[in-house]
């Protein structure tokens, strides 16, 4: 690894030498040579940079007492805010740094957002450096019409930008959203779904997949969903190899291997020592057949047919493979009886099934039944007390007809106490005023006879009185406020 790091420091080409050296500082962190080298690199790298001694020292890139990858990310965070580079910020989008003065940074975000300043502490955190090359940076500078032009035509260039401008670890999802709408155009679904006019994405894509698929472009050997691009061109072996390694699924890797097999005409290089060793450990450590293991008693024996010096030099291999023979003879047996046991017990289930849906049945017309009664017991008793609601009504209204019946009788009666009341107030004050006053009577009688009266005065029994004779119709005028048939005396006819 040293000697390629040579050449790469000797031909200036400082991503690739630094990308070997953190590689070898990732197998032994306090490696001296390779941390000296680094910082070496780092000054080829940045050489014309105002800054470049202040950030080696501040970050400690050079003293062994820090963490290299810290003082690493240190350095590199700070080195990439100096004039005339680009950066972007989520708000303001992509800048250029205009001017540096000490800790104070002052960036053109353009017309719509104008100049802004921020001190360094502040730029490390709120934005992202941005290569010259970043398809951002490009977006920004570029006009559009040459660089819709230059996409369309050059797929090859357009892939390299947008992967290494995500750090050379980028799937297609993130490549359709750098270029989709702002730069190609895909085909629209109108309300009824159907699809209105040409989608230039997806015959750029097409051709991109193509592309994709070969050197210097690669998967990433972490996850087969990303792409890489690899500064110098790997071999079929080296490809597949990456490609194996990406993909964690069982029957796709068998699929690699295949592939691997018909590219490479005699494999005894690493990637296929670790490909094979990855089938061949299922039939050195298994405890029971399944279909992995059958399906690598498969490969592992084509690959034996095939590789002549494998079986001399896997001979405990070998000795599985005359094993798993049987074992596979036992393995289609115990498939077979499997399949005949599901088969049971699918039809079980589906007698089971019927069984539930007739209980199912019998339940709900229990239900229905239950549910009729109740409501014919609730129409009954609604009824009832329907009824005894009326009857309590008109009951109600009879005793208010009484209550006012009664009321008037009481106001009457308490009317006519209070007119006798007065009545005998009065009579008791008239009672009072002829107890006090002194009887003086007035015997003066006028009265007026008719013709037809004989007006006769008589005495004729001795006693000294007057009897006087008048017709019934004669008029009286009393003083004394004497009715006729007051007098103390009798009148008689004559």
């Amino acid at each position: 690894m040293q000697e390629l790091y040579a050449y790469y420091k000797e031909t200036a080409k400082w991503d690739t030498a630094i990308s070997i050296l953190k590689l070898i500082l990732e197998i032994d962190s306090k490696d001296s040579w390779a941390r000296k080298e680094i910082t070496e690199c780092f000054r080829g790298k940045y050489a014309d940079h105002s800054h470049l001694e202040d950030y080696i020292k501040s970050s400690n890139l050079n003293q062994s007492f820090r963490n290299v990858f810290e003082a690493i990310n240190d350095f590199e965070k700070h080195i990439a805010f100096d004039a005339k580079n680009y950066v972007y910020h989520r708000t303001w989008g992509v800048g250029i740094i205009s001017k540096v003065e000490g800790d104070i940074l002052t960036i053109n975000f353009g017309k719509k957002t104008g100049v802004h300043t921020m001190s360094l502490k502040m730029a490390v955190s709120a934005l992202q450096p941005l290569a010259k090359d970043h398809i951002k940076v490009y977006k920004k500078t570029v006009k559009h019409e040459e660089l819709v032009k230059k996409v369309k035509s050059d797929i090859p260039w357009t892939l390299k930008t947008i992967i290494k401008s995500y750090n050379n670890n980028c799937d297609e999802k993130h490549i359709k959203a750098e270029l989709v709408p702002s730069i190609l155009k895909d085909a629209v679904k109108d309300k009824d779904g159907k699809t209105k006019g040409s989608s230039e994405w997806t015959s750029w894509h097409a051709k991109a997949q193509k592309i994709l698929a070969e050197a210097p472009f690669c998967v990433n050997p972490n996850d087969a969903n990303f792409y890489t691009v690899r500064d110098r061109e790997l071999s079929k072996s080296e490809r597949l190899a990456n490609e194996f390694k990406a993909n964690k699924e069982f029957f796709p890797r068998i699929d690699i291997m295949a592939r691997y097999l018909e590219a490479i005409e005699d494999p005894s290089d690493d990637q296929f020592s670790e490909m094979f060793s990855y089938f061949a450990n299922y039939l050195k450590a298994f405890t029971s057949v399944n279909e992995q293991t059958v399906a690598s008693y498969l490969v592992v024996q084509e690959i034996v047919k095939r590789i002549s010096a494998l079986e001399n030099q896997n001979a405990e291999i070998v000795e599985r493979l005359e094993t798993l023979s049987k074992v596979s003879e036992e393995y289609s047996n115990a498939k077979s009886v499997i399949e005949r046991n599901n088969r049971e017990i699918e039809a079980a289930q589906a007698r089971l099934g019927a069984a539930f849906l007739d209980a199912r049945k019998y339940s709900e017309n229990l239900v229905a039944a239950a549910n009729e009664k109740a409501h014919a017991a609730s129409k009954t008793i609604s009824e009832d007390i329907s009824k005894q609601a009326s009857e309590i009504t008109r009951l109600s209204s009879e005793v208010d007809k009484i209550s006012a019946i009664f009321t008037k009788s009481v106001d009457e009666l308490q009317a006519n106490i209070s007119i006798l009341a007065q009545r005998m107030a009065a009579t008791a004050k008239n009672l009072s005023i002829r107890q006090d006053a002194v009887f003086e009577p007035d015997l003066s009688l006028s009265f007026e006879v008719d013709d037809d009266a004989s007006g006769v005065l008589e005495t004729n029994d001795g006693s000294g009185l007057t009897y006087i004779q008048y017709p019934p119709h004669t008029d009286f005028h009393e003083d004394l406020n004497i009715k006729p048939d007051s007098f103390p005396f009798n009148t008689k006819e004559g």
